[in-house]
């Protein structure tokens, strides 16, 4: 029910948004004369108030002058008060014709018909705007649709149960309407930020609100960015359960493996990976009734490197970076309530006789986490495998380049031009597949093998949950544990020389303290001779960034050894704990 609310909820919004928009803001003006008088001015008022575009056309055929300004809100308020104003756009017409577009984010737009002349001019004039997005359209149709999503599942959600075991809450929300109330407060606290400074201008001054469109783009990414990373750092209480935190959260992790998850445990914390992008963070605190279960939403390296994309990419589209965030924390909720939330109760493994039921959560133990760092080293080996792929395109430009330069050293004007193309593609192309060959033959062995590892322990690690014996000819899951325990140390070198590429935010932002720190230096090399004062600020600018990266880049530096040590010693601790209870088992049989 709650996808099918989601989806009506969506499809409401994204098609009645622009409907209701266009009606009610949209205009159409044909032709017609405007006749400006001398030393007057004529305004003509456009409201978009989002994403829009506005056309017009002028056309001037007689009489004095015309200045026309292309003015914000802001703009036109200072004008029509005598202070000093900037404009958007400004031309002066005698005779002839102006006209053009403007599209992107538009609150309101005024265009102004200044006659500084001593005759009447008249002029034609027609335009049309479109609005695809009103904000204030968006903001009720949003409304209306949670009421009435809230009001449908209200009505047709079935009586909530409690499983044995969890500790009544008072209020009892569950996490995907705490997901979505999350939600519409974020977006309400976006449109605070982008209304707010200009509202509090508006009532503190007593004039009319104005906004200006450069400051709301710039409120709404600053805004958006914020919004975006507060979805990340929400963490969401999801129940209180009785028993030991670490014992609560060693069952819950060992059910999700069993079920086929990548599951990685730290101590008071579970990382659970649900699909290419998203992923939750369980985390588990002593409370005075048992113990506190909370989660928190965050992303696989491909989630964050799409989130980082978006946010350099989307400044006329800020929003879609928060929409992708949020999408991220309903996917958590729904991870959450329908995944983590009923396994948490219950036992762990069927009861078997002996130590038949330990043994086994350490076999499921050791394939699941076996396979979680081949994936893991397998994601990295491909994304290190794909990013030399760009560096091909490169290589292919310098082998073009190159066979360029040298066939102009050797032939005449017109030949050069003649088979430069030619040329340039055969070497550049040459040049490419010696380099891809190259790449092919050093990261492809190195796929392959994590593949068949990742697949042999995925089956092995579905067998075992099942408690199917091994088919004829197939290893046992404790020989196939021994046997890929050799093939971690492998796996945690590859997984190491791609961190790059598991860790993007912390290289994102070393690439840009670094950016400014080289940027600073060559500043200050430049003005230390002109304007000391100025030369030792950049300096003092470039210290700074330089120290700021470094720090970042031995922080991810002493993790990776932290992480890479933990899981060497995991699976040795694991392996050996796994051996002992084998020989007790199998002694006791």
């Amino acid at each position: 029910m709650n996808r099918a609310v989601v989806v009506f909820a969506v499809v409401a919004v994204l098609v009645g948004t622009p409907f209701v928009s266009s009606e009610v803001f949209s205009k159409d003006l044909d032709t017609q004369t405007i006749v400006v008088e001398p030393s007057s001015y004529y305004a003509i008022h456009f409201g978009i108030y989002g994403y829009g575009s506005i056309d017009y056309h002028f056309e001037v055929t007689s009489g004095s002058p015309v200045t026309i300004l292309q003015l914000d809100k802001t703009g036109y308020e200072r004008f029509k008060d005598g202070l000093d104003y900037s404009y958007l756009r400004s031309v002066t017409l005698s005779h002839g014709s102006w006209g053009g577009g403007v599209s992107g984010i538009i609150w309101e737009m005024y265009f102004v018909l200044i006659n500084n002349g001593a005759e009447p001019a008249p002029l034609e004039f027609a335009a049309e705007s479109k609005p695809l997005a009103s904000l204030p359209v968006a903001g009720i149709m949003l409304g209306l649709v949670a009421a009435v999503g809230y009001a449908v599942e209200r009505h047709f959600a079935p009586p909530r149960s409690q499983e044995a075991g969890q500790i009544p809450s008072p209020t009892m929300m569950t996490p995907r309407r705490k997901a979505i109330v999350a939600a519409a407060g974020l977006f309400s606290f976006l449109a605070t930020i982008v209304v707010l400074p200009d509202l509090m201008e508006g009532i503190t001054t007593h004039d009319d609100i104005s906004f200006s469109s450069f400051d709301l783009m710039v409120l709404l990414w600053y805004g958006t960015l914020m919004c975006t990373a507060v979805a990340f750092l929400l963490r969401l209480r999801l129940s209180t359960v009785r028993g030991d935190p670490e014992v609560v959260l060693a069952s819950l992790a060992h059910r999700l493996r069993v079920s086929g998850y990548r599951v990685s445990k730290s101590p008071g914390r579970l990382s659970v990976r649900i699909s290419t992008t998203s992923a939750i963070r369980i985390i588990a605190k002593p409370a005075s009734e048992g113990t506190s279960i909370s989660y928190q939403t965050t992303g696989t390296p491909a989630g964050f490197v799409i989130l980082i994309i978006l946010v350099l990419a989307a400044s006329s589209l800020a929003p879609i970076q928060l929409v992708f965030a949020v999408f991220m924390l309903y996917r958590s909720s729904v991870f959450a309530s329908d995944r983590v939330l009923p396994r948490l109760f219950g036992m762990p493994v069927p009861e078997l006789e002996g130590g038949a039921a330990s043994t086994r959560m350490m076999l499921v133990a050791g394939l699941s986490e076996g396979m979680r760092v081949a994936a893991e080293a397998h994601e990295a080996t491909r994304a290190k495998y794909h990013a030399w792929a760009l560096v091909l395109v490169f290589v292919f430009l310098i082998g073009y380049g190159q066979a360029s330069i040298l066939l102009s050293w050797h032939t005449g004007v017109e030949a050069w031009r003649a088979y430069r193309l030619l040329v340039g593609l055969i070497a550049g192309l040459i040049a490419a597949i010696i380099y891809w060959g190259l790449v092919s033959r050093r990261l492809g062995p190195m796929l392959k093998d994590l593949k068949v590892w990742i697949t042999r322990l995925e089956s092995a690690l579905s067998r075992e949950a099942e408690g199917v014996p091994p088919m004829d000819g197939e290893v046992s899951s404790f020989e196939l544990v021994m046997e890929s325990y050799g093939e971690v140390p492998k796996w945690v070198k590859a997984r190491r020389k791609a961190g790059i590429f598991r860790r993007p935010g912390y290289w994102f932002l070393i690439f840009f303290f670094s950016l400014y720190a080289v940027g600073g230096g060559v500043g200050a090399i430049i003005f230390v001779s002109t304007n000391i004062q100025f030369g030792m600020i950049l300096t003092a600018i470039s210290v700074a960034f330089g120290s700021l990266a470094s720090f970042m880049y031995l922080h991810w530096r002493k993790r990776q050894n932290e992480e890479d040590r933990a899981t060497l010693t995991d699976q040795t601790g694991r392996l050996q704990t796994l051996r002992a209870e084998m020989e007790t088992y199998l002694g006791s049989v």
